[in-house]
C-alpha cells in the first residue's frame, strides 16, 4: 500500500489523492511506484543500483525509438513486479505525436483491477 494518487489529465502531473474530508489516503494501485521506477535513473542510486531505467537518456536522443522507449517501460514495470505490486502488465509500442514526443500508455493488473497510465515522454 502507498499513497494515493492522481493524474491531472490536462497537465499530466501526479498529486496525492484526498478523500472526501480532504485527507490523505492509501491505495494498491501502484501508479506512485510505476511512475517512480519508470523515471528514475537506472545506476544512479548507491543502495540499488539496478533500480530505475535509461528512458531519460532514450528521449533526450534523437533517434529514440518506439520500441526504446516500450523496452524501458516494460523494465519499470518488470521492477514493480518483481516487488510484488503488480501482478502482470502489458506496454504496447507507444505513438510518436510529433519530433521527439511519444504517447506511452502501461497497463498493469493489481490486486484490486486493471490500471492505466498514460504519458508523453
Amino acid at each position: 500500500m502507498d499513497v494515493a494518487v492522481v493524474v491531472n489529465p490536462a497537465t499530466g502531473k501526479l498529486t496525492f489523492a484526498r478523500n472526501s474530508d480532504g485527507d490523505f489516503y492509501f491505495d494498491d494501485r501502484a501508479i506512485g511506484p510505476v511512475f517512480g521506477t519508470l523515471f528514475a535513473e537506472k545506476g544512479r542510486y548507491l543502495w540499488d543500483a539496478t533500480v530505475g531505467t535509461t528512458i531519460s537518456t532514450v528521449t533526450k536522443d534523437g533517434r529514440a525509438t518506439g520500441t526504446r522507449i516500450a523496452a524501458a517501460a516494460t523494465e519499470a514495470l518488470r521492477q514493480v513486479k518483481v516487488e510484488g505490486l503488480i501482478t502482470s502488465y502489458d506496454v504496447p509500442v507507444p505513438t510518436m505525436l510529433r519530433g521527439g514526443v511519444w504517447q506511452l500508455t502501461l497497463r498493469w493488473q493489481t490486486p484490486s483491477g486493471p490500471q492505466k497510465l498514460a504519458l508523453k515522454v
